[in-house]
């Protein structure tokens, strides 16, 4: 039998009252950066309630759900005339983290790097534990990192704020996939994903078997987490 989830219509329902409708790629951080707000307004207002009780990361929102994007208010601010007064401007970056192994599971370390995010270039190194870390719009959809080594480079193609929650099936597929098991996300009944899930059980001493359960799902999400 294919995966399952035991409750797939409540997981990938929409969820939300607002006016915006999100679409693949993006997250909170993006629709508030995108309507001049800071995410922690949008996030926690009365109105998207639902939404942050449902998806509980502002990362991870689905396709479909509805984001309450309130009106914009003036801000005024007291100030002695004739003088100087310097205004700061927050800024609201988002971040990109990646670990990168070789097929052994060890991590890649001390590696140039190279990573295109909306044609800016920005350069580095694999830590120790090979994590390449870097801060990022939040409203940033495409990214490319190229890794040197050997003489050699190999360049990864990465969409940004594409994962879907780990409560539905193209969410937990997309994570098995992005941890080394060969599955697609959107093939979430095919042999590969029900091969991967088996796969994963058996790495992480779970029970036997094709089941998506909440078992699974809390293994899961602490490995890509850690990962």
């Amino acid at each position: 039998m294919p995966p399952t989830l035991p409750s797939d219509a409540e997981a990938g329902a929409r969820v939300g009252h607002g006016a915006h409708v999100v679409e693949q790629g993006e997250c909170i951080l993006s629709v508030a950066y995108e309507n001049g707000f800071f995410w922690e307004t949008l996030w926690n207002h009365p109105e998207n309630s639902v939404l942050k009780r449902c998806r509980k990361d502002p990362n991870l929102l689905l396709p479909g759900d509805r984001v309450h994007v309130p009106e914009r208010r003036e801000r005024l601010e007291s100030c002695v005339s004739e003088r100087r007064h310097r205004f700061v401007k927050k800024g609201v970056p988002g971040k990109i983290r990646i670990v990168l192994l070789d097929s052994a599971g060890r991590p890649r370390a001390l590696l140039d790097y190279l990573l295109v995010v909306d044609g800016t270039v920005r350069s580095g190194k694999t830590t120790a534990a090979g994590l390449v870390e870097m801060a990022i719009p939040p409203h940033a959809r495409k990214a490319e990192l190229i890794v040197r080594e050997g003489g050699g480079e190999e360049r990864h193609d990465l969409d940004l704020g594409y994962l879907d929650p780990i409560e539905t099936l193209t969410g937990v597929m997309a994570r098995l996939h992005n941890l080394g098991y060969e599955c697609a996300a959107d093939e979430s009944t095919s042999e590969a994903a029900q091969a991967a899930v088996r796969a994963f059980r058996e790495d992480h001493a779970l029970h036997p078997g094709e089941a998506i359960d909440d078992a699974l799902r809390d293994r899961l999400r602490l490995e890509y987490e850690r990962n």
